[in-house]
This record gives C-alpha cells, structure tokens and sequence, in this order.
C-alpha cells in the first residue's frame, strides 16, 4: 500500500484551504466540509445556532442522490467546529462532488424547513437531562463559551429566528474559516477535478475566527456536587492540559497506561480492589485547552478509600517503567495503520491534527515516528506536570452529603504536589 500527502494547498480562485491524503488500495473516498464554527461561537443569547445551523443544512441535502451512490452523508457539531462529510465508492467521486458542493453552497432558507429543525432541537432539548453538563461545563469552563452546550437551552433556541441562521452562516462559513479535506482511493486526475469543483466554490472572504483560550491550570481545586438519592457515587477528576507544555501524543500514551485499556492501571485497580468499578481514563480535547479525566464509580462509604487508591495509581503513572511502555506503544504505532481502513474516521483525524491543531505535515509515518520517540523520562515529566493541585476539578454526582468539601480540597492539596 503507498500514501503520501500533499502540502496544505489553498485554491487560489475560491481562497478555501485544501487537505488530500490519497490511500491507494482503499475502498472509499470521504471527503468533508471542515468549518471553525462550533458551540464556542455562540453568543450567550443564540447558544445552540451553529447545532441549528448544520441541522437546516443536513436536512436539505439531496439525502436521495447520496443513497443512489451508495454514499454515507452525516454531520456533527461540536464545541470547536462543525463537520459534513460524505463517504463513498472511489468511482462515484464526480456525482459526490456534484451534490456535495451545492448544499453548502446554495442554501434554500426555507421558514417552514427552519420551524421544523427548530422544533426537532427543542424536542431534543427536552428529553436531556441538561444538570450534569451545565455543572460540569461551569466547573471546567466558568463562563467561557466551551461551558455551552451544544445544543442551546430552551430558552435560547426558541428566540431563534431564520435570519439568525442567516447571518451566523455569512459569518462564519467563509474562506478563512472553511476547510476541504479528502482521503481515500484517488489519483493525482481525481484531485485535479476535485480542484475544478473548488475553484467554483464561492464562500463569503469574511475574517479568520480567533477564539479566546480559557484559563487552565489555576485551580482551587475547583470542586461540585450533583446530589441525588443512590447510594452509589459517580467520581470525576480532571486535570487541566496545556499542550504548550507538555506534548499531545505523550499524553494520548500515558492516558492509555492509565485508564484507556483493559490492562490499564485503573483497570487492575478495579480488579483488585472490588470497592470500585467502571474506572477509567480519557482526554477531553479542544483547539486551544484539553483536560484528562479519570472516572469511576463507588459505594459512598468506600469513597475516600478509593480516592486513596487512584492517587497511588497517579504516582505510579508518574514513575513509569519501561514494560508499560513497551506494552501501550504498538497501539499507537503498528496498529496506526488501521485508521487507514475506515476513510470518514481518518478524514477526521487528518483534519483535526492539520487544519484546526496546526500540524503542518502529518502523514501515518509521522505520527508513529512521534509515538516511537517517547521516552520513560518524558511520559513521567508529563504526569508529574498534569497531576497537581492547581490542575485539579472534581465532580462527584449521588449521595455526597457526607463528603466534607473541605476535607477533599485539603486531602488533594496533600497528595497532588
């Protein structure tokens, strides 16, 4: 199998920045829409316009012509940017590219199609349970616009109006704000015509968004309760992330020694403890800011027993050995090559490390060669910078109301130096 990349390439008659990572002997092509417009743009009044945004577009997509090709459309918003992207047999690639530029491209501000999206988006307002977000996004977020949810509140959705949407759109789908990214089973012909299409794609020039960065790492600890009546108690510990110090594929393999796999340190925690269960690890990734989470669920009157076994897990993660690292490593390296398999899924990933991370030149090879390089002595300077006090925010949801907050600050500020 070859693969090669080319160079951030921006056409020169539509401005709009396109990435291309030909597969050979892949069976798809996915190409994608990749717009810097997530729940964070929106103003605290219109939260929930850019989810409203991407519903009015997806819904008035030719659904029919994507299906006679045998093509899988979907889209997403999330915090940082919204995405459409269509997944198809690599001889379909002229009839994708002719419906998948004309959606965005030529919208049809239809009122009725607005009312019906709207009401869909308050129905799905309705049936979510919005406490646990809303606590988890003030304690993380404060009152920084990654605190919205992506969906908007009831309130905020009903005040919406067509001409909104309009104007969000004029905002924010523009030039320097659109993305073009295409992986698959292509030739050096198939970018050619996938560039025609591009040179005709007429997108406001607007400005390039900038986004105001939250601040990490000056925590209390921040610490909320989200009481109600079981037994059982939900335990969430985060710990701030501030990729201008500390590397991002160093903590993609140190969150999988902690709590990513079957084998990991959480995972033989639980095994052996049997006061705790479901414990695990994963990173919250943004643009500018990320935090690492260790979760986990336990009997109330076992609670600062099992706080004291995740913090000797955070010391032991902090003095890794080598066997771990020999272990989690083929994940990240050897198995690599599976994001080839599945072209949606690695369109994702190629546009989220280039176009909105800043990484100029990834390739495969590139990110192995990282994952390769990662010693003992840097994935334990890593934790040791991660896992401190002023990182710290906890969320503990179920009967807490014989956890003293004090208590907890105080056993925190004693065991994450």
């Amino acid at each position: 199998m070859r693969f090669f990349i080319l160079e951030h390439y921006i056409n020169p008659k539509s401005q709009i920045s396109t990435y291309f990572y030909p597969i050979e002997n892949a069976q798809s092509v996915t190409i994608g829409w990749y717009i810097r417009c997530g729940s964070r743009n929106d103003s605290i009044e219109k939260r929930g316009i850019s989810y409203l945004l991407e519903r009015f577009l997806y819904s008035s997509t030719p659904h029919y012509e994507f299906e006679k090709i045998g093509g899988i459309f979907d889209a997403i918003t999330d915090k940082d940017y919204t995405r459409f992207s269509l997944k198809f047999h690599p001889k379909y690639l002229h009839n994708a590219l002719n419906c998948f530029f004309d959606f965005i491209l030529k919208s049809d501000w239809n009122q009725e199609k607005f009312n019906i999206q709207k009401d869909l988006q308050l129905r799905e307002i309705e049936r979510s349970d919005m406490r646990y977000d809303k606590m988890l996004g003030s304690l993380l977020w404060n009152d920084h616009s990654l605190s919205y949810p992506v969906i908007g509140t009831k309130k905020t959705v009903l005040n919406l109006r067509l001409n909104d949407l309009i104007s969000h759109k004029n905002r924010y789908y523009t030039q320097k704000n659109v993305a073009f990214f295409a992986a698959g089973n292509f030739d050096e012909n198939k970018i050619v015509l996938m560039n025609e299409f591009l040179s005709n794609a007429e997108f406001p020039c607007g400005v390039k968004e900038s986004f105001q960065a939250p601040k990490i790492g000056e925590r209390k600890p921040d610490i909320k309760f989200l009481n109600y009546a079981d037994n059982e108690l939900e335990v969430a510990l985060y710990f701030d992330l501030n990729f201008n110090v500390v590397n991002r594929d160093c903590v993609t393999l140190l969150n999988s020694i902690l709590g990513e796999g079957e084998l990991s340190c959480l995972s033989s925690c639980c095994y052996k403890s049997k006061c705790m269960y479901n414990a695990y690890s994963f990173v919250s990734t943004h643009i500018d800011s990320a935090v690492l989470c260790i979760n986990y669920h336990v009997k109330a009157h076992d609670f600062w027993m099992s706080l004291n076994m995740i913090i000797e897990q955070i010391e032991r993660i902090k003095k890794c050995k080598e066997e771990s690292l020999a272990y989690n490593k083929p994940f990240f390296m050897d198995n690599m090559w599976f994001w080839l398999e599945d072209t949606r899924q690695f369109n994702d990933y190629f546009a989220w490390n280039t176009y909105f991370c800043g990484s100029e030149n990834f390739t495969i090879e590139q990110k192995i060669e990282s994952f390769k390089n990662i010693s003992c002595d840097e994935l334990n300077k890593t934790a040791n910078t991660i896992f401190r006090f002023c990182n710290t925010s906890v969320l503990i949801c179920g009967q807490t109301n014989k956890i003293d907050k004090t208590e907890l600050n105080d056993f925190l500020r004693n065991n994450l130096k």
